[in-house]
């Protein structure tokens, strides 16, 4: 499997990336249940959420 890196990441509105103090990691939570992310998989995400919220200040200016 080839990942392009200009590919947007999106997410299902019923899906959140949060920090989970139990497990002590970034997870993806979802309707029925939870995904615990490793450490670069959880470095991924949040660039792409970073990238995407500036993306939408930039718009909204």
């Amino acid at each position: 499997m080839t990942i392009n890196p200009e590919a947007l990441i999106k997410f299902s509105s019923t899906h959140r990336l949060q920090w989970e103090d139990a497990q002590q990691k970034y997870v993806i939570l979802y309707p029925e249940g939870m995904v615990e992310l490793n450490q670069s998989s959880a470095e991924n995400f949040k660039s792409a959420a970073m990238e995407r919220i500036h993306c939408r200040r930039l718009w909204k200016s």
